[in-house]
């Protein structure tokens, strides 16, 4: 690293630590759930939070492992905590990992119906289950995941 002197120095210099005092003085928020407020339209024109997405989202991962155990173990897990799920849904690094949430930074409500069945939702924006605002993930069959809100 060279240092430079001059002119041009100074207003270099200067501009640096415009930028440092600007980052230093940005407010960021303190958890990944007061991210999720902006709103996006999507592709059929409604309007959907970063909450409803990141619980569709999390909705179909949760779905795809869900349908990889069951394809190695011939059952559905007991519940979203089970070591054996968490392994094929996080890897190695399963036991330092929490139990899936969803968008609103609450755990998803899991309920196995049958070796072939689940039930699996999301309480909502309002975080109380059985309401208008649930979001629903359930297996039609083995192919195939539904989110319905």
């Amino acid at each position: 690293m060279r240092l430079l002197t001059g002119a041009r120095t100074t207003a270099a210099s200067f501009g640096m630590l415009v930028l440092l005092a600007s980052c230093a003085s940005t407010e960021y928020p303190s958890s990944d759930t007061q991210v999720r407020t902006g709103t996006t339209v999507d592709l059929h024109g409604q309007r959907r939070s970063y909450a409803e997405r990141f619980t569709a989202a999390s909705c179909k991962e949760l779905g795809d492992a869900l349908r990889v155990f069951h394809q190695k173990y011939r059952r559905y897990p007991r519940s979203l905590s089970e070591h054996e799920f968490r392994t094929v849904l996080y890897g190695e690094s399963a036991r330092t990992r929490r139990e899936p949430v969803d968008g609103w930074d609450r755990p998803f409500h899991y309920q196995p119906l049958s070796a072939d069945q689940y039930r699996l939702k999301s309480a909502g924006a309002d975080g109380v289950a059985e309401t208008g605002d649930d979001v629903l993930c359930s297996v039609q069959e083995h192919s195939e995941l539904s989110t319905r809100y």
